[in-house]
């Protein structure tokens, strides 16, 4: 995922470079019954970075950064680990397992919005 944040607004714009939410794998369908929000490669998400740990909820699509690059995947759970950390589970669609447990501090914020295949022109106009 790449793109750029304008604090202004409170909105980062990124564009999807992997398939790991284009659709729901065999082993995660049961946790998404009704959840049809996949998001492809070369889609363009907006993340709203104004956003309280309050506010997220399981099944909401979040941005973070594990420090080498940011990931666009969805909540699996919420929890108060044991030193009193806000952490979250995360888990790619298409993905069979879950990620890591982070901290809340990794979310660059939540995606509110999809505009499909805009990517295409983004990368394109992007490149040397």
């Amino acid at each position: 995922k790449n793109g750029g944040k304008h604090p202004l607004f409170g909105i980062k714009d990124s564009v999807i470079v992997s398939d790991s939410m284009s659709f729901v794998a065999e082993s995660n369908k049961e946790n998404l019954i009704g959840i049809d929000n996949q998001i492809h490669k070369n889609d363009v998400i907006l993340t709203s970075t104004n956003i309280d740990y309050d506010e997220l909820e399981v099944h909401d699509i979040v941005l973070y950064s594990n420090g080498e690059q940011e990931i666009c995947h969805r909540i699996v759970s919420k929890f108060i680990g044991d030193d009193g950390k806000q952490m979250l589970v995360t888990r790619g669609d298409a993905n069979n397992t879950n990620d890591g447990a982070i901290e809340y501090t990794a979310i660059i914020g939540k995606v509110v919005d999809v505009i499909p295949n805009v990517g295409y022109v983004v990368t394109f106009l992007k490149s040397p």
